[in-house]
């Protein structure tokens, strides 16, 4: 089998194995329309990740689905994956031991909610942080989930959840810095059988050039190979042009083309010459795969218990200059949905 021209993934040259395994599999690769059934359109769509704009639930992607974040800089991208990351981690969960996997699973930061089993393992991939950077922002992530003293540990001293972030500024190759997150992903893949989710901050750090449609292509290639098979779902962050809204590059384009949900950041100022720093950051939906979309939300960030600057969504009262803070958990906010 002649080698990649770009990537190789981190297990080596699938060769023959590659193709008898493809051939063991020629019945799911294969599909005719002989599986549909009429009683999947009665069904309600199972979200794995779902956002409140303030007036409903809005499901973001499926098991396996993809959400791109995008925006300019100082555009809080990496604070909202990190929310994500919060969720994923909440103590806030219904009941490990029900019945129903899902509802055992279902836990929540601030509006955001997460479906995905709380025992699946979460990789985050950070390109851009130093250390003290790193480790203040994962600091936030444990204290917004609820964890103020690190992860919770068994007996053996291990963590009770999968949780597993990597600075990755330490390797500046962009090859080197894909294969090691492919090498990852495959580890925990083979360990626990799946994986409940892969957060890439910033996907433009992982082509060495980002005008390049090839490399991206085979980067996204080698990536949904490995999310087909191990079941996980993507959060990327992305960067937009100065310009435009437009996201980066041929990765960018690429990036919009394979994502199922776009949501793009953006900075506004509270008055007229404000610091555009100091203004909330409001995401909107840019395109979706599904049925479903949030209209927008906006979030600030407010002191907790401990002075620390922790994200809090931001409620519009009058208008774009007008905003009230809203902190605390999001089951202060009531559901459509009970359980």
């Amino acid at each position: 089998m002649a080698k990649r021209k770009y990537f190789e993934i981190a297990e080596g040259e699938k060769g023959d194995e590659e193709i008898r395994e493809l051939n063991n599999l020629s019945d799911l690769l294969e599909d005719t329309g002989r599986y549909i059934s009429g009683e999947i359109s009665n069904e309600r769509k199972f979200y794995s990740w779902e956002i409140n704009d303030g007036l409903s639930w809005a499901g973001l992607i499926e098991p396996g689905g993809f959400i791109l974040i995008s925006g300019k800089e100082k555009s809080k991208k990496s604070t909202f994956a990190g929310m994500f990351a919060s969720a994923f981690l909440c103590q806030n969960y219904i009941n490990r031991n029900h019945e129903d996997t899902r509802i055992a699973s279902f836990r929540e930061f601030q509006k955001i909610r997460c479906n995905i089993r709380w025992d699946a393992p979460f990789l985050y991939f950070d390109t851009e942080q130093g250390k003290n950077d790193f480790t203040r922002s994962q600091n936030a992530i444990m204290m917004n989930a609820g964890y103020y003293n690190g992860l919770p540990l068994d007996k053996k001293g291990n963590p009770t959840i999968n949780y597993y972030a990597y600075r990755l500024i330490l390797i500046p190759d962009p090859v080197k810095k894909v294969q090691f997150i492919f090498k990852k992903i495959i580890e925990l893949g083979e360990k626990f059988g799946f994986i409940g989710c892969v957060a890439l901050d910033v996907i433009t750090d992982f082509v060495e050039n980002q005008l390049d449609d090839q490399q991206a292509k085979e980067f996204y290639n080698e990536l949904f190979y490995l999310r087909e098979k191990y079941l996980f779902d993507i959060i990327g962050v992305i960067h937009q042009n100065r310009a435009n809204n437009q996201t980066n590059g041929s990765i960018g384009v690429v990036s919009n083309k394979r994502c199922n949900y776009l949501i793009q950041l953006q900075k506004h100022e509270i008055a007229p010459g404000q610091d555009y720093e100091d203004g909330p950051t409001t995401a909107i939906t840019e395109f979706k795969r599904t049925e479903e979309y949030f209209k927008k939300v906006m979030f600030d960030f407010v002191p907790n218990e401990h002075g620390i600057m922790l994200p809090s969504f931001v409620e519009e009262t009058q208008g774009l200059n007008a905003y009230g803070v809203v902190s605390g958990m999001s089951n202060q906010f009531p559901t459509k949905y009970k359980y």
